[in-house]
């Protein structure tokens, strides 16, 4: 830690006899940087006397917005959010760095209805199950599409329109559990049977353990896999979608961490992609970056410590933020939503 700034300004005016020295200026410096995608005003290392207040505001450039705000190497989510921070009653050096990102060029949202509702999506009134998609235009070209799933509940049989959320990144020699969310949650069939349509170079095989169906290979590569839900789209014609699994060598310095359900009623996993790392402890802010409860416990469900269960049902309905601690003295953001 810097010690702190003593700035003595000596000036001397000689005239008609008469000599003046000026000093004192006490203070210490705030160092405020900003990454590509925009900037942060005032910039540089800026001095603030003992005592006083400053602020710095984030401006992201066009197509892109504010990612993460770090304080003295801490992140501040409400800063990011509000696209500025004070310093207040500054009495030690500083520094704060803000960093961007580019806004999403595809948003998928689910809407859920009941037969006989419907939906106003951007002017179009919707009333039958399907997706469908806008794009949203803007004079600086950073145009987005809205990608919507809207299902209309009714008696009868409910079709699959979707499955989303499926791993694609696995490590050569470890257990890739497949799995993958079901669109609609509602729908008729939901059991997804996993088959391999393309092993590549990868050796892989398919190990069914505990209900789970496991991915397992011997090189890196890319693995074509097969989602069937038999009966999915209606009785006697099933659901069939592929996916390709992007086979890696481990990296230690590869962090895949998935939070999921999210938004959650309280139950959630931590899923750990990367085998060299360990998750060692789970801290819990609120959006004005308070700790919660530190750290919550961890409920591992595989032997191989890599899928792990939080409960937060003490919790309000919130958006929180975990601080995820791994044994090669990593810290993860995750953002989750406790409904």
């Amino acid at each position: 830690m810097k010690t702190e700034v003593c700035k003595t300004v000596l000036t001397a005016f000689l005239f008609t006899g008469l000599f003046f020295v000026t000093t004192s200026l006490h203070g210490n410096t705030i160092t405020a940087t900003a990454g590509p995608g925009g900037s942060i005003s005032p910039a540089g290392e800026i001095f603030v006397n003992h005592g006083d207040n400053q602020t710095f505001i984030f401006t992201p450039d066009v197509c892109s917005q504010i990612d993460r705000v770090f304080v003295d190497g801490e992140i501040y989510p409400v800063a990011a959010a509000t696209g500025q921070y004070e310093f207040t009653n500054v009495q030690k050096d500083h520094t704060i760095h803000v960093t961007y990102r580019v806004i999403p060029k595809i948003t998928s949202i689910t809407v859920n209805l009941v037969f006989g509702q419907t939906y106003d999506f951007f002017g179009t009134i919707l009333g039958e199950t399907g997706t469908y998609t806008h794009t949203l235009k803007t004079s600086q070209g950073c145009d987005s599409t809205i990608v919507l799933n809207l299902y209309i509940a009714g008696n009868g049989f409910i079709p699959v329109i979707d499955i989303i959320d499926v791993p694609t990144i696995a490590w050569v020699g470890t257990s890739h559990r497949l799995y993958g969310t079901v669109i609609p949650v509602d729908a008729t069939y939901k059991t997804i049977v996993w088959s391999i349509k393309d092993t590549g170079d990868t050796g892989g095989r398919l190990i069914i353990s505990n209900l789970s169906t496991l991915l397992m290979t011997d090189a890196v590569g890319k693995v074509e896999v097969t989602a069937t839900i038999y009966n999915g789209l209606a009785e006697g014609e099933d659901f069939i979608k592929d996916f390709t699994i992007d086979v890696r060598m481990p990296d230690d310095k590869i962090i895949q961490l998935k939070v999921y359900p999210n938004p959650t009623s309280g139950i959630f996993t931590i899923e750990n992609g990367n085998p060299n790392i360990e998750i060692e402890a789970v801290h819990i802010y609120d959006l004005m970056g308070r700790k919660i409860n530190t750290p919550l416990p961890l409920k591992y469900l595989d032997p191989d410590r890599r899928f792990i269960e939080m409960d937060i049902t003490h919790l309000s309905s919130a958006v929180y933020f975990l601080n995820i601690v791994t044994n090669k003295g990593v810290v993860v953001t995750q953002r989750v939503v406790r409904e």
